[in-house]
């Protein structure tokens, strides 16, 4: 109708919509936003705000986390006080809490795992000095998780341990359940090399010589010269090339080298 017409005009005629607007000219600084670095939060200020949060959580699997957290935040503070002070215990605290939480049940599936929990646990003793209860936890870790991404790494500080006591035997076992994890493992290659040593060690020179010849196929390939490899590598070659001399020089020399790679 007309009159709907004139008001449908008259509603048209107002002027520009919002889509009509020019756009504006943004400065520079508006294109370019620098975002501006969070002020550093002590690890005391942290903890106040966990511990707060821990005051009003219900919810156990929640707690539980926070807890998780509270700990770590006291395993950073340990570690910062063994740095300024080489001497005395330091870890105490972060033991207990840390043994705590692993006597709490696990009810949610995202929760911090036993495994771990039980590997912090054990750097905590190892940090404070206690070799004997690290090494107890890391069995442990590995008894009830075998299949963890922790295992590797705590059969290779369990080899560590053992060496250090000169257990050669048992610090053998430890390095070939490092090698058995396979190549995924960030310590395989140093798990293949400390076997080798385990090896030697006990007199063992034909073991030893295949786990320092199979190291030396992984890092240092056929047409590869020792000086093209990085800094670690490089010297973990260096180093293998050496034994093996002083293993074959223990043996019969020359007659030794042609019979351990006689195909």
């Amino acid at each position: 109708c007309t009159g709907c017409s004139s008001l449908y005009n008259g509603f048209a005629d107002k002027g520009p919509l919002l889509a009509d607007l020019p756009q504006t000219k943004q400065s520079v600084e508006d294109e370019k936003i620098k975002p501006r670095p969070l002020p550093k939060a002590s690890l005391d200020e942290i903890e106040r705000s966990y511990k707060s949060a821990l005051e009003v959580a219900a919810d156990p699997d929640l707690r539980h986390k926070i807890q998780v957290r509270l700990a770590d935040i006291e395993m950073a503070r340990s570690q910062n006080r063994q740095l300024e002070a080489a001497d005395g215990v330091h870890f105490s605290q972060a033991i207990s809490l840390y043994d705590e939480l692993l006597k709490q049940p696990q009810t949610q599936k995202d929760a911090p795992t036993d495994e771990r929990l039980l590997y912090r646990l054990s750097k905590a003793y190892a940090l404070d000095g206690k070799s004997a209860e690290s090494e107890a936890i890391l069995a442990q870790l590995v008894a009830a998780h075998p299949e963890s991404n922790y295992a590797a790494e705590a059969e290779f500080r369990r080899g560590e341990q053992a060496f250090n006591l000169h257990q050669y035997g048992k610090a053998e076992h430890s390095y070939q359940q490092v090698v058995k994890a396979g190549k995924v493992t960030a310590f395989y290659l140093n798990g293949l090399y400390m076997q080798g040593w385990s090896q030697f060690k006990q007199n063992k020179s034909s073991e030893a010589i295949d786990s320092f010849t199979a190291l030396l196929d992984l890092i240092l390939p056929a047409g590869t010269a020792v000086n093209q490899l990085d800094g670690g590598k490089k010297n973990l070659a260096e180093d293998t090339l050496r034994v093996l001399a002083y293993t074959f020089a223990y043996q019969e020399g020359a007659q030794s080298i042609t019979q351990a790679y006689k195909t």
